[in-house]
């Protein structure tokens, strides 16, 4: 563990980190984590290839949490470490997340401000919604607003305030029949 005794503080230790981090959103595929959400909005792959989405934890709709973990790792990476490369990588997510908004409000205009990696589905009348997509849609929400406190990119507030209001929308007469 480390001590404020160990000399510097612990900050060589935590530079370390965060300089490994930094080489870890660099790392990742964006498109492969943006699959999902693609075929919902009707955009098409970059360079007309589906790229082979990741697995585990990035599939399915936990992919939806996994986005708004990475949206504000890269917000507040961005913010701390002045480095271009992740602004770039946040910038092209909610470019791409944009898309997917104009795409689902054209399809499905009932579901204007949906984002997720697959269509939305009202649960049966008077049920309660699946917790672990509306799990992911929070942490979407989240990390769309680290991105506009920390970098100002006012395109990520639209999208919070979209999800927002649609997730409204669609829950508010289920809380009004069963409470809160």
């Amino acid at each position: 563990s480390l001590s404020p005794h160990d000399g510097d503080g612990g900050a060589s230790f935590f530079a370390s980190a965060e300089a490994l981090n930094s080489v870890y959103l660099h790392w990742l595929d964006l498109d492969r984590l943006l699959v999902g959400f693609r075929t919902v909005g009707g955009v098409p792959p970059p360079n007309g290839t589906i790229p082979s989405p990741y697995g585990g934890w990035c599939a399915g709709v936990d992919s939806c949490a996994w986005l708004g973990h990475l949206l504000s790792a890269l917000a507040f990476a961005t913010a701390s470490q002045k480095d271009a490369g992740l602004r770039t990588r946040s910038e092209y997510i909610i470019g791409v997340l944009s898309q997917v908004s104009r795409g689902v409000a054209k399809r499905r205009p009932e579901h204007a401000g949906w984002l997720g990696p697959a269509e939305w589905q009202d649960p049966p009348a008077g049920e309660c919604h699946d917790s672990e997509g509306l799990y992911g849609s929070h942490k979407l929400i989240a990390g769309l607003i680290d991105q506009f406190e920390q970098t100002g990119d006012a395109r990520a507030k639209a999208l919070a305030l979209g999800l927002a209001s649609f997730l409204h929308r669609r829950l508010a007469p289920l809380i009004a029949t069963r409470g809160w």
